[in-house]
């Protein structure tokens, strides 16, 4: 695809968004390079954190904001073409995905961008095969409204990149504070402040310092200091007033032909329906032989069972992400690694999900939850439940053999470190979806 093409298509709009909480879903393909040596419990988790930060920044950088970034999906691929040379960095940046809907009659696009592609026999160079029905079919049941694509190259010049409004793409192993959040303020019509020699002059020691939009900034203390009042009218009008904006030459009336009226952010990918929100879903903790249950709180010695319940049947497919997180105890070590997508097929309204321990001499704890859904909201009382692992020595403390810590991401992450939330006092906060 030429990078002219894609050039065009760097604008941000929306189309009959609500004043209320406008939900922007995000689906994530994460490459098995980008997995080696650490857990889904790890990485999701980081994830979701990363979404949740980007949330608190907006709505509190932004008077009167009520945007809600949320993960519709996070689904592993085997990612070998997406590290490869031939997937260049405008590709990744969505135009792959573009094509791929567009071929699938899932967006429209302007006519003069239609043509290339066609011309161009819609060529993917990032997904194979089987990887472009993946997103066909994700872009289908959760109607994402931008993707990132997470791969794990090293030894590059950018950590992430938002080349398009549908997308963009991180490098797990490297270490960029607020990241997302960061890629996110250009799909909501912002640009980079460190792009003349004074504005990163200014980035780093004059006004600009501690603005979301200046590259390398890791400090955000101050939400005042965030965003400037012209930046805040940029993100207000794009999302609650139908506001087009175009980045350099594009055009932003022929630009992108939204298909349906709760399209976010004039991505392209606008999504071929709304997708329905039926019932809620819940986390259920169950009495067995191995087990006590008491509310919220699960005590175990061998197994512990589980279930994420839909309050009604749903007739459309339903994600739920599921996480787990050690306070003391270790995933893998200490129990196994609970952290997973649910799919829920048309009609079905249960999962069952088992944490296997293995009891060391003191008690040990670790926590599991519902982070966000699509398809159903997230249940009010959908209390997080804590499995404290009983220890052989009768100890009632919550020490351990093997030590260990909690992370507000969901684990240690050594040194790919997407976005470092722990030291910035960002809190986990649970993504509620309105019924």
């Amino acid at each position: 695809m030429k990078k002219t093409a894609l050039l065009g298509l760097m604008l941000i709009s929306l189309s009959g968004v609500a004043h209320a909480a406008t939900n922007i879903d995000v689906a994530f393909l994460v490459t098995q390079k980008a997995m080696e040596g650490k857990t889904q419990e790890a990485v999701f988790n980081q994830l979701q954190s990363d979404i949740d930060a980007a949330n608190e920044m907006f709505n509190a950088g932004v008077d009167g904001l009520n945007v809600n970034f949320r993960v519709a999906a996070i689904e592993i691929i085997d990612g070998a073409n997406a590290e490869a040379d031939t997937c260049t960095p405008m590709r990744k940046a969505g135009g792959d995905i573009i094509s791929v809907l567009h071929k699938n009659g899932l967006t429209n696009v302007s006519t003069s961008f239609a043509n290339l592609m066609d011309g161009d026999n819609h060529s993917v160079a990032c997904f194979t095969a089987d990887e472009q029905n993946t997103i066909a079919k994700l872009h289908q049941e959760t109607g994402a409204d931008t993707w990132v694509l997470v791969d794990g190259l090293t030894n590059v010049s950018e950590a992430a990149t938002a080349g398009t409004p549908i997308g963009m793409y991180l490098h797990l192993s490297q270490d960029q504070s607020h990241t997302i959040a960061h890629e996110f303020g250009h799909l909501l019509g912002l640009a980079d402040l460190y792009t003349s020699a004074a504005g990163k002059e200014s980035c780093q020691s004059g006004d600009y310092m501690g603005r979301l939009m200046c590259s390398g900034t890791t400090s955000f203390t101050d939400t005042a200091k965030l965003f400037s009042e012209e930046e805040k009218t940029i993100v207000k009008e794009l999302v609650n007033s139908n506001k087009c904006y175009a980045w350099g030459d594009a055009d932003c009336v022929d630009a992108f032909t939204l298909i349906s009226p709760f399209a976010v952010m004039g991505t392209g990918a606008a999504i071929n329906q709304e997708i329905p929100t039926t019932g809620s879903v819940a986390l259920v903790a169950l009495d067995e032989s191995n087990a006590e249950v008491s509310g919220d709180a699960v005590t175990v010695s061998k197994t512990a069972q589980l279930k994420v319940r839909l309050s009604e049947a749903a007739d459309h497919t339903v994600y739920v992400q599921l996480y787990s997180n050690g306070t003391n105890a270790i995933v893998g070590t200490d129990y196994n690694d609970l952290t997973q997508q649910l799919v829920f097929a048309a009609g079905e309204t249960e999962k069952l999900v088992t944490a296997t321990v293995t009891q060391g001499s003191a008690n040990k704890s670790f926590v599991v939850n519902i982070g966000s859904a699509v398809g159903t909201a997230v249940a009010a009382d959908a209390d997080m439940k804590t499995v404290t692992i009983k220890g052989t020595g009768g100890s009632d403390n919550g020490g351990g053999d093997n030590g260990g810590s909690s992370s507000s991401g969901g684990g240690s992450m050594g040194g790919i470190g997407l976005v470092v939330l722990a030291g910035m006092g960002w809190m986990r906060r649970k993504v509620l979806q309105p019924k």
